[in-house]
């Protein structure tokens, strides 16, 4: 009882927002203002900046036309373009970038989805002249490799 005496009396200074009024103690005179609610930023939902753009995922049959992971493909996707800001972030601290010619061999390449992400980068990255191979055993793997460069000429 006294602290609330003494607080009306002028002895005390209080602030206090409840909802959208905010509330203010003075010299023992209870003012309220209305405040509007702080706007939400959605800083969180912005677009990934990628180091490739993954259009060539549709040819490899991971997204569809419209860019969205076919089923099941997610993170198949979120691994290969991780791989290429990976390889971005490795081969940017080299001179690579800045060469004439680049010849890149990936060994035991299997569906070759680094090797098309590694081939994306470097076309957009460098002026080279690129020459990108992939070498794979499995007879289904190569077909399926040479049939989605054969419908996209970039690949």
């Amino acid at each position: 009882r006294k602290a609330v005496a003494h607080a009306l009396t002028g002895g005390a200074h209080a602030k206090a927002t409840v909802g959208a009024t905010r509330y203010d103690l003075t010299k023992g005179s209870l003012t309220s203002t209305s405040c509007a609610p702080a706007k939400k930023t959605a800083s969180h939902d912005r677009t990934k900046k990628r180091v490739v753009s993954d259009d060539f995922l549709v040819a490899l049959n991971v997204t569809n036309a419209a860019g969205k992971a076919r089923p099941g493909m997610e993170r198949k996707r979120k691994q290969i373009l991780r791989f290429a800001e990976l390889l971005d972030h490795t081969l940017s601290k080299t001179d690579l970038y800045a060469s004439d010619s680049i010849r890149l061999v990936d060994e035991g390449c299997g569906k070759g989805y680094l090797t098309f992400a590694a081939h994306e980068l470097l076309k957009k990255k460098s002026q080279a002249a690129l020459d990108v191979v992939g070498v794979e055993r499995r007879r289904e793997l190569v077909d399926a490799c040479n049939w989605a460069c054969r419908d996209d000429a970039g690949l």
